[in-house]
């Protein structure tokens, strides 16, 4: 495996750890090795002792043994080079080459920003580093999102891979499809028969989908400053969520059929008008390292969106998502309508409240329905109860995200890991064409209103309002 960008934060934080635990659980072959590819001035000896480090601060504490650690690392190397240029390729070539057997199979994982990833598309193109393999399943590419930076990006992006890999070559990852509780919606939606009929508009009154992080860009303020919430977190793990959420019922066994149903849903999404979303930037963003002191890049953001087809007509979807708030949490709640007539008391029906259905990715994963019921109490007084289902009930822990990206780079099967965990180069065209009147927006007009929340708050009032107007307001579980 080539990581291009293994000096950097995803490289430390999630990949390392990833393929650590995957060698200690015996998944990984003796002759599996990782070559590490990035500007930074180091050498072998340096980077497997950044990658040390790295293990004992983001790794499994059960795991960590400097036994282990160590032999772990004898698996390590690492070659200079800038991006941009091929004679760092053509040594990245030779290097490979003379570490790997004429049957190796090699992962190009691009743990880098979209604007590297062409430029090192570009050199592996120019220097044939990845085309030596007959097998057209093999090399592989894993790229990382955001795939581009708007729809032209992803498109030239998408016109660069097919020139040095095949579609099956092509892994464009995004960790949330690869978490089980995201898998789960599919399972929750399709593998119960209680939902189906209710998955509609005739019952269901709104969707929300929060993704709040407590923490700010951490350090990661130059990286930021590139995508922003809207393509750090919309375009790809939000969307995504939503589509599951929303998606007709796919095709059995057929895999290529779910990016076709999520794909109707993204087209289905209503352009977005000015009065659809709020922006946000928290207080200190602009004192953060690598931030611009005038910045107009957007922290936060809220919209509601409509899908403009038969089942979820008129329904709001409200969105939101931002650095800096109140909680971490990743969940969606759907609201049910209220009861057509109350037909219990007058005090009963004061309390009476509509149903909601949460489906908690993460943390505390899980699900909650609401629902009324009688108190023991002698008077006619109602309250709301909730079933909960936790996965923390299972013995067994949830695997990683990325133990399960890496997993799928490495397998033989051309269908492993395609089923719900990749994104389709139609599909990402088509999300960032639903987000463009986002990032279409003036920044002149952002940067006089930024900041607008502190740190800790649920953003800006702004966000609030949005839902007001509509009579609703945004709820998240307990």
């Amino acid at each position: 495996m080539v990581i291009f960008g293994a000096s950097g934060d995803l490289t430390a934080r999630k990949l390392m750890p990833a393929v650590y635990k995957l060698d200690t659980e015996g998944l990984l072959t003796d002759k599996f090795q990782i070559v590490g590819f990035s500007r930074s001035d180091l050498d072998t000896a340096r980077f497997r002792e950044e990658m040390r480090q790295a293990l004992r601060e983001f790794g499994d504490k059960k795991l960590l043994d400097e036994e282990r650690i160590n032999k772990f690392c004898e698996r390590l190397h690492y070659v200079r080079g800038d991006y941009g240029d091929p004679e760092a390729f053509r040594r990245l070539q030779q290097f490979v080459g003379g570490q790997c057997s004429g049957d190796s199979r090699q992962v190009f994982y691009m743990a880098v920003p979209p604007s590297v990833s062409e430029a090192i598309l570009g050199c592996m193109k120019q220097v044939g580093l990845g085309q030596e393999g007959s097998d057209r399943m093999w090399p592989k590419v894993v790229m990382e999102k955001p795939f581009g930076l708007d729809l032209e990006g992803a498109r030239r992006l998408n016109q660069l891979l097919a020139q040095v890999f095949v579609e099956q070559q092509i892994y464009r990852v995004d960790h949330y499809l690869a978490k089980s509780t995201v898998q789960n919606l599919m399972v929750f939606r399709f593998g119960n028969a209680i939902w189906e009929p209710l998955w509609n508009s005739h019952y269901i009154d709104n969707v929300q989908i929060t993704a709040a992080e407590q923490i700010g860009v951490e350090g990661r303020g130059g990286y930021y400053e590139e995508s922003g919430i809207v393509r750090d977190m919309v375009q790809n793990h939000v969307l995504q969520v939503l589509s599951l959420v929303a998606m007709e019922p796919p095709v059995p066994n057929d895999f290529e059929s779910i990016h076709d149903k999520k794909i109707e849903i993204f087209k289905s999404l209503e352009p977005l008008l000015p009065e659809d979303f709020v922006f946000g930037q928290y207080e200190g963003y602009r004192q953060e390292r690598k931030v611009d002191k005038n910045s107009a890049t957007p922290t936060f953001a809220a919209l509601r969106w409509y899908i403009n087809n038969w089942r979820w007509r008129g329904v709001p979807f409200y969105i939101r998502s931002g650095k800096a708030l109140a909680r971490k949490v990743t969940e969606v709640a759907i609201t049910f309508k209220r009861v057509p007539l109350c037909v219990l008391s007058e005090e009963a029906c004061r309390n009476v409240s509509p149903n909601i259905l949460f489906m908690r990715i993460q943390p505390e994963e899980g699900i909650r329905l609401c629902f009324v019921v009688k108190t023991p109490e002698r008077t006619e007084e109602v309250a709301t109860a909730n079933l909960d289902f936790k996965y923390s009930q299972f013995e067994e822990t949830i695997p990683d995200a990325y133990e399960r990206i890496i997993l799928d780079s490495l397998c033989d099967n051309c269908v492993c890991g395609r089923q719900n965990r990749l994104w389709r180069d139609d599909a990402i065209e088509a999300a960032w064409k639903a987000v463009m009147p986002l990032l279409n927006t003036p920044k002149e007009e952002l940067a006089g209103q930024f900041p607008n929340y502190k740190p800790g708050t649920w953003g800006p009032k702004e966000a609030e309002e949005l839902l007001r107007r509509d009579g609703r307001k945004w709820i998240v579980s307990e």
